[in-house]
């Protein structure tokens, strides 16, 4: 599915494609479980598109408002883990303040036992989260 076929089934959530960067960039605009699930609609096709992809995977998310149910998360989170275990993404997670809740995602993450390495900004940092994004290159 491409870009705008995507965003065509999105309410919420917005996505797009930086081609000349390779990373993926996935806008949260609130803690919603319509956004939630779109989250998980966009990480699926990134993650496991129909086509082949090269395995490595940049995800820029920016959580615009407050951070959404770790429940919601939880659930959704482990079922894709469950499904496609080998599947590891450089991601950078910007928010509008670095809080206790922030403390709190960082172990939740860690709990997944991923080979992803997350790192996370502030939401006025996107350039220096992209730029860690690129930093393997």
């Amino acid at each position: 599915m491409n870009i705008d076929q995507l965003n065509t089934q999105l309410e919420k959530v917005r996505y797009d494609y930086q081609t000349d960067r390779n990373i993926h960039r996935i806008i949260f605009p609130d803690a919603s479980l319509v956004s939630v699930n779109e989250f998980f609609l966009v990480l699926r096709e990134i993650l496991f598109p129909e086509t082949e992809s090269n395995g490595n995977v940049k995800l820029l998310i920016m959580i615009l408002g407050d951070i959404p149910s770790l429940n919601n998360i939880q659930r959704q989170a482990t079922a894709l883990m469950r499904s496609h275990p080998n599947r590891a993404a450089k991601t950078a997670i910007l928010f509008k303040d670095q809080s206790f809740l922030l403390h709190l995602l960082k172990t939740f993450i860690q709990m997944l036992k991923s080979d992803a390495t997350v790192e996370f900004f502030n939401l006025d940092q996107e350039e220096k989260a992209q730029q860690w994004l690129l930093d393997d290159e």
